[in-house]
């Protein structure tokens, strides 16, 4: 989770300067809270779907 926060920062302030300097747009990313609840509620959904197939998996 923290290498993703690292890369997004990495990235977020390399677009921006890039951007902003050929074009004169500034973009605009979400924040990191949006994001960091984006990433947690996937893995609370990928982490709830792998135990119901665990527990159909040994119950047959």
């Amino acid at each position: 989770m923290i290498l993703l926060g690292v890369v997004f920062a990495m990235v977020r302030v390399q677009y921006e300067v890039s951007l902003g300097a050929v074009l004169g747009l500034h973009p605009v990313f979400l924040p990191w809270t949006v994001l960091a609840s984006l990433v947690l509620g996937g893995s609370m959904l990928g982490a709830l779907g792998s135990a119901a197939a665990l527990r159909r998996g040994l119950q047959s």
